[in-house]
Formats: C-alpha cells, sequence, structure tokens
C-alpha cells in the first residue's frame, strides 16, 4: 500500500510521459553511467516510488544507482518498505526534529523504509550522525514524539536552505 496523496501525485508524473520514456532511452545508451534517485519531502517520497518502477523493471543496472532522500514521509505500509529493501539499498537522512519523516503515522499503517542516517544536531559540516538500524530504530529520530518542528529542520539540510536552494539557481 502506498498513500493515496503520494500515489496520485507519482501517476500524475509517471503519465505526462518523457520521465520514464527518457531514462529507459539514456539508461539504454549509457548503462554504466551512475544514476541518482533522490528527493526532499514530498519529492522524496515520489523519488522512493520511482526507485522501485526503476530498479522493479530493470530500467538500470542496480549496482548503478545511489539512492537518498531528505525529510522523506513514510511513504507506504511495511510491505512496500521491505519491497524497496529487497530491490535497493537507500538512506533517508532525517535532520533532528523534523516533523515530515514522523507523518503519516506508524498507527495509520504506515512504516519507513531502511536506512535511516539521523543527524541530531544543526548538520553544518563535520557534523555527527548514525546509522540507524531497521525501518522505525527508535534510538533514532522515532524517539521524538513531540517538538517536532519544520523550520528550521525540515528546510535546512547540510547548511543550506532547500526551500530556496532551487530557485536559486542550486548553487
Amino acid at each position: 500500500m502506498v498513500g493515496p496523496y503520494f500515489n496520485t501525485a507519482f501517476e500524475a508524473i509517471r503519465s505526462t510521459g518523457g520521465l520514464g520514456e527518457d531514462l529507459q532511452r539514456l539508461s539504454k545508451a549509457h548503462p554504466d553511467y551512475t544514476l541518482y534517485i533522490t528527493g526532499h519531502s514530498l519529492g522524496a517520497a515520489l523519488s522512493t516510488m520511482g526507485a522501485i518502477r526503476v530498479t522493479k523493471n530493470k530500467m538500470h543496472p542496480v549496482e548503478n544507482i545511489i539512492f537518498y532522500n531528505f525529510g522523506e514521509p513514510r511513504t507506504g505500509d511495511k510491505k512496500f518498505a521491505n519491497l524497496l529493501g529487497s530491490l535497493l539499498q537507500g538512506y533517508r537522512i532525517v535532520d533532528n526534529k523534523d516533523i515530515i519523516p514522523h507523518t503519516p503515522f506508524n498507527s495509520m499503517g504506515y512504516q519507513h523504509h531502511r536506512t535511516e542516517v539521523f543527524y541530531e544536531n544543526d548538520m553544518t559540516p563535520g557534523s555527527s550522525y548514525v546509522v540507524c538500524q531497521g525501518q522505525e530504530d527508535p534510538n533514532c529520530s522515532d524517539k521524538f514524539t513531540d517538538d517536532l518542528v519544520f523550520d528550521p529542520d525540515h528546510f535546512h539540510y547540510f547548511d543550506i536552505h532547500v526551500e530556496t536552494y532551487g530557485r536559486n539557481g542550486c548553487t
């Protein structure tokens, strides 16, 4: 199961064509290239769905895929999370008390895929982090149940304000 909101957004992007066809054409021409699949927030949920589609349909050699997300919400249920883990090693990077990785709630049947990389600090260069165990490690971001925030933790990753990063030319 995938959250209806995420599924609707993914299908809207997928059905416009181009993305899948372009990826297949480019991957066929350059199978040795590294394919990075990544996103932030809703983009992270969509990239997770895309990563499953790419690997399950063998659109690019899995050994040439690097997959990591930032501030990813729980996109699907345990079966979905396990499917991703069986196809590809992925990383979910979480900044301290970012509220979005705590939604939708576990009690609604949603679960994260492995592996969380947790920063319990300001994420400036050289900051310490923990590579968490399993899908929902209670010693990492799941230890927070209150005082979760949008700003600054959801909008600042690695000392970059992600909301304005793209608008400013990704520099």
